[in-house]
């Protein structure tokens, strides 16, 4: 798509109200890497009408261009979990990039969030799988990735065992 026809879309999107051609819009925008409308994509992180947009938008500004420390608050509030966010779409992609942003970047708040979902056994077997490959990556132990959700599991203990060590070692003096 030219420039010109992702503008417009955009315009599209900064005029309509939230409607059926709303996600394929800012997906549209959003696969466009088209940086210069951030701030736009940015308005749908608080889309509670509609998960799927907030977590198209998380993963627009984080996972796809590479704007997490600028969303870290967002990022934290959504591994935590917002009461919207009914089946945990949205924090499995913060829990995602928060793995990702760990593997460059000391954070002791947001890894407490994400060794603390991979404790947290209400989100399901999905939820713990992206939650304990997200720790895995902000441990830099990126082959946990490739492993199945069984092999995955069986690595919990180690895995949380890791993250204990790693936090007692770099946020002892962080309350």
């Amino acid at each position: 798509m030219s420039t010109a026809d992702v503008d417009a879309v955009a315009e599209r999107l900064r005029r309509g109200a939230v409607d059926e051609s709303t996600y394929d819009l800012l997906y549209v925008v959003s696969r466009a890497r088209a940086t210069r409308h951030q701030e736009l994509v940015a308005s749908f992180l608080d889309c509670a009408d509609d998960p799927m947009l907030a977590r198209l938008a998380l993963q627009t500004l984080c996972s796809f261009w590479g704007l997490s420390a600028q969303y870290l608050d967002f990022i934290k509030r959504f591994v935590a979990g917002v009461d919207w966010d009914h089946f945990e779409d949205v924090r499995q992609v913060a829990l995602s990039a928060a793995g990702e942003y760990l593997r460059e970047n000391t954070d002791c708040e947001l890894f407490r969030g994400v060794h603390g979902a991979c404790v947290d056994s209400s989100s399901g077997s999905v939820g713990q799988r992206i939650a304990l490959e997200a720790l895995a990556r902000a441990l830099g132990k990126p082959m946990a990735e490739s492993l199945d959700g069984k092999r995955l599991m069986e690595l919990k203990p180690e895995l949380l065992a890791d993250g204990s060590a790693w936090l007692a070692a770099n946020c002892a003096n962080d309350c």
